[in-house]
């Protein structure tokens, strides 16, 4: 599988939890004087992934493939491999939404 900016999401998200990570840690440390604080990322996830839709898409399926709900997990994985397969993200993204949406409200009347 080969996903054009994928990785390069995948690492800006990293770097940006790690930053986060470093910068609160350097907070709750009281003989910390903030002098040298961590250096923040010179990528943005967020530019990849209006930069890399197809990748950002993907990314948000997956999250849903590790869903603690077996419909919404499910979802996610077929969504994942649609987007793999070379189906359109877009569509596919609002299939997934939908198909979750209907097994919403069909629990709501349960």
């Amino acid at each position: 599988m080969r996903i054009e900016g994928l990785e390069e999401i995948r690492k800006a998200i990293i770097a940006e939890e790690n930053y986060a990570d470093a910068f609160a840690a350097m907070m709750e440390n009281a003989d910390n004087d903030g002098v040298n604080p961590p250096k923040a990322p010179k990528v943005s996830s967020k530019n990849f992934k209006k930069k890399y839709p197809k990748a950002a898409a993907y990314l948000w399926a997956e999250s849903w493939n590790y869903a603690s709900n077996d419909v919404k997990s499910s979802a996610g994985s077929r969504a994942m491999d649609r987007i793999e397969a070379g189906e359109d993200y877009e569509k596919v993204l609002k299939e997934m939404q939908e198909e979750w949406s209907t097994y919403v409200a069909g629990c709501a009347w349960n």
